[in-house]
């Protein structure tokens, strides 16, 4: 510091200054000085190199890649600036070139076996478990045998082969008894197996062994989110944060408490997070233009879709919030949702792909809901109808479909491929609500049903009736149409259940408790906050059905 009151420009003691405060842990101070030391020589890797890692830390993760990469191109064969080059990209969930400068790297480093632990760890996120395989009988070396079981055992785990997966672990653990991770990842296996009371005692036990370990407190605050704990996981993901608060899918699981609980300033803040969540199932745009911020010279907007359909559908009653004097608005959605937002939200031009020079400022859809979401009042304001229905087509599915009893529009799966099984049901389990005498079915389900439908009626004579002029999958304005000719629905938590609340159908939703209860399904006694129309009967214990069906066979026979 002497020497910087002499030498304020010497781009060597402004990095070292800098480097001395990133080991003390103030990485604030770290950045301000190494950013001065590449300024003043922007030709010196290590400068980049040691930034990057700063803004890394930060949390700043775009910022950190971006530094990383002019490293790159000063020396692009330096091992210790392309292993923090392929941490950036996997960061920035730019997995594909992530994985290509891991391999090129294991080709150059054959021999160092903990890049190609910590490469098997990255594929694993994207389940690519035959590569890891494939890598992991490359590593003879006996001194790490625990590392090459644990991830054995994560490749099972990603397999689905629970069981073998929980032999794994337990081997790990005679070679070390008092790890934590191992019983974490235990816990992990009988979540899957659902056995909530095995998973818990392993959870506490990770944490007895660790208390301090982010990953087994961030994994026991996924267990409570699951099963339903929402206060126990708000309080455990918020001490993880204490231990690393830049942990982005942390702040993501965070908000998503915070926004089921109505807490909205919180939880839009954190579900900002969301797009460098590894879990998250969207991609952000790299648009060179600034987010729209609701101001009034910013006038030619473009909204693009993010997440599934069923979100689009959630977030698209805020497109009529937006106030258009002397404004454009260009939106993209997902292309099977086109005709019916065209119809229902005229002001808004809908576009396949758009001249980025038409616009200014552009936004995600989700990120929509700041704007127009501040409080439970505010919820039940947009909670009223606002998809319009194709008439004429509703009129010739009802001249066909004409019944003397109730019309029940039935959607019983879920596809989402990390929670659907959790949200599903069996037709066998409706048994009861099926064989009502009052009552005839109609098949809203997207995708193959003709076995289960066959099935049941074979076993119990009741006809499921298919409309099969409809593509419950790819024609969704014709399967809101159906929805319209239904004097109710009858949904699990898919895009059947958004579709049916946009247009102010009377809906039940059968909801399960935890794993598969997303945040949007808040509500005050059985009523849905976000659709006006939807009653939620929601699960008391996590993957039974029993009471929830009961009490709807109770209702539809007041």
């Amino acid at each position: 510091e002497k020497l910087l009151e002499k030498e304020p420009n010497n781009p060597l003691v402004n990095a070292t200054i800098g480097n001395l405060q990133g080991f003390q842990g103030d990485f604030l101070k770290a950045k301000n000085y190494q950013e001065k030391a590449v300024l003043y020589n922007p030709f010196e890797e290590m400068f980049y190199l040691n930034l990057s890692q700063t803004l890394n830390k930060l949390g700043y993760f775009k910022q950190s890649l971006r530094i990383i990469s002019f490293a790159d191109i000063i020396n692009p064969f330096k091992y210790e600036i392309q292993i923090i080059y392929a941490r950036a990209l996997f960061s920035c969930k730019e997995l594909e070139r992530a994985f290509l400068v891991y391999e090129s790297l294991i080709k150059k480093n054959s021999n160092n076996i903990q890049l190609k632990i910590e490469f098997c760890r990255k594929l694993l996120v994207t389940k690519e478990t035959k590569k890891v395989t494939k890598i992991l009988k490359t590593i003879k070396n006996h001194s790490i045998l625990k590392d090459v079981i644990i991830l054995k055992g994560l490749v099972k785990f990603q397999e689905k082969k629970f069981d073998e997966a929980i032999k794994l672990y337990m081997s790990a653990l005679k070679l070390e008894n008092n790890n934590g991770i191992i019983y974490s990842y235990l816990a992990l296996c009988h979540e899957e197996k659902l056995n909530f009371d095995e998973a818990k005692f392993f959870h506490e036990k990770a944490l007895k062994n660790n208390p301090e370990n982010f990953l087994i407190i961030k994994n026991y605050a996924n267990y409570n989110y699951f099963v339903g704990n929402i206060n126990k996981a708000e309080e455990l993901y918020l001490k993880a944060l204490n231990i690393n608060n830049v942990d982005h899918e942390t702040k993501y699981n965070l908000s998503l408490i915070q926004l089921f609980k109505n807490n909205f300033k919180d939880g839009w803040s954190n579900f900002k997070f969301r797009w460098l969540s590894q879990t998250f199932n969207s991609k952000e745009k790299n648009l060179k233009l600034p987010y729209f911020k609701n101001q009034d010279d910013q006038d030619k907007i473009f909204i693009w879709s993010e997440s599934g359909i069923g979100d689009q559908i959630l977030y698209s009653r805020f497109f009529k919030n937006i106030t258009f004097k002397n404004k454009v608005v260009y939106s993209s959605v997902n292309s099977k949702l086109l005709n019916l937002f065209i119809r229902s939200f005229p002001s808004i031009n809908f576009v396949n792909t758009l001249d980025i020079n038409k616009v200014n400022c552009h936004l995600p859809m989700g990120d929509l809901c700041q704007f127009y979401i501040n409080n439970d009042e505010e919820v039940k304001e947009n909670a009223i109808p606002y998809l319009k229905v194709n008439k004429k087509l509703s009129e010739k599915i009802k001249e066909k479909l004409s019944f003397k009893k109730n019309i029940c529009g039935i959607s019983w799966l879920s596809k989402n491929d990390h929670i659907g099984e959790n949200k599903s049901i069996k037709l066998e389990q409706l048994k009861k609500i099926l064989l009502m005498p009052n009552y005839v079915f109609i098949d809203l389900q997207y995708g193959n049903t003709s076995d289960e439908r066959n099935e049941f009626y074979e076993k119990y004579g009741v006809e499921i009736i298919k409309f099969n002029e409809i593509d419950n999958f790819n024609d969704l304005d014709g399967l809101l149409s159906l929805i319209n000719i239904c004097d109710m629905v009858l949904s699990v938590s898919n895009t059947t259940v958004h579709l049916a609340g946009g247009v102010g159908k009377k809906t039940f939703l059968m909801l399960p408790k935890g794993k598969g209860h997303l945040w949007y399904w808040s509500k005050q006694a059985d009523q849905s906050l976000w659709y006006k129309s939807v009653r939620v009967f929601q699960q008391e214990v996590s993957n039974s059905w029993e009471k929830v069906i009961s009490k709807i066979y109770k209702e539809l026979n007041k």
